[in-house]
């Protein structure tokens, strides 16, 4: 697939434990085209993560027009989906999305990614992986600090929070693929390309993708 933009797609390496955090977040669904569209956005609406599924083999994902008209704003009758069936397509066939490709726009202040499924084999070399993390209860100050940390030494933009309350938060690391993030009983270790490991002894629950 080839978006109408030409923008140049990035492969990321998914598997079925990243679903159940997306799923469960504040999910916002759209028709576009053949496409059923479940969107989360990050709390002050500057990130739209978008998964495409496609029910028809189509050739090209959305357009960026088309997802900003479907998506204007974060949380437009947004729901987290507790029970599987409650989903307008079977939950059997997302969970077996494996891999990805995801075409990053700029809208104005706004990031939107996209992820369609697929991913051709010279390029699996060369994936990103997805983490979500989610802290229940979290300690602010040590999320801050995790954020700042991935920031400092992934880039910026790699990590935005998708959700945030007083009982959770949730973030979405972009995670290069020479990079590493490990969640161990020491808590979580942190390594770049050429970094030695540094460990930051946090307790969260995490689902890579």
């Amino acid at each position: 697939m080839k978006p109408d933009s030409g923008t140049p797609a990035t492969p990321v390496q998914l598997n079925a434990a990243f679903w159940p955090l997306f799923m469960t977040s504040r999910v916002m669904v759209r028709f576009i085209g053949s496409f059923i569209c479940f969107a989360v956005a990050d709390e002050q609406n500057k990130l739209l993560l978008v998964y495409a599924h496609d029910e028809a083999a189509s050739t090209r994902p959305p357009s960026l027009e088309a997802i900003s008209r479907a998506f204007p704003v974060s949380g437009d009758r947004a729901r987290a989906f507790g029970d599987p069936r409650e989903l307008p397509l079977p939950y059997s066939e997302i969970r077996t999305v494996h891999s990805a490709l995801c075409y990053t726009y700029q809208a104005g202040n706004r990031k939107i990614m996209l992820l369609v499924p697929g991913s051709s084999t010279d390029e699996r070399s060369a994936q990103e992986r997805f983490f979500f993390i989610n802290w229940a209860r979290p300690d602010q100050e040590q999320v801050q600090r995790v954020i700042d940390k991935v920031q400092d030494e992934f880039g910026e933009g790699r990590i935005h929070v998708i959700e945030r309350n007083a009982l959770q938060t949730r973030v979405l690391v972009q995670l290069p693929a020479e990079a590493r993030i490990d969640f161990l009983a020491t808590g979580l270790h942190l390594r770049a390309r050429f970094g030695v490991s540094e460990v930051f002894p946090v307790h969260c629950e995490c689902r890579t993708a």
